[in-house]
C-alpha cells in the first residue's frame, strides 16, 4: 500500500478485542477513523464476548495474549 505522498506504508496488524456493551459502536468508529489515515491496518478479531469467555474460558484468554504478543497492540 502507499500513502498519498507515494511512499511505501507497512501494514500495522492490530489485535481487536471484540466485545459486548458498546464494543461494536466503537469498533465502527475505530475502523472508520483506520480508513481515513495514510496507513494499511490490518484488523485481527477476537470474539471476547461474554458468551464466548464463558464458553472458551482461559481458551480465549490464551488466544487473544497470543494475538496481542504477536501483533504488540
Amino acid at each position: 500500500m502507499y500513502a498519498r505522498s507515494g511512499a511505501e506504508v507497512k501494514t500495522i496488524a492490530i489485535t481487536e478485542l471484540l466485545g459486548d456493551g458498546i464494543g461494536p459502536e466503537l469498533a465502527e468508529s475505530i475502523h472508520a477513523i483506520a480508513d481515513s489515515l495514510p496507513a494499511d491496518f490490518k484488523f485481527i478479531p477476537i470474539d471476547w464476548s461474554l458468551e464466548n469467555r464463558e464458553a472458551k474460558g482461559d481458551e480465549v484468554i490464551d488466544e487473544a495474549e497470543a494475538s496481542m504478543r504477536t501483533t504488540k497492540l
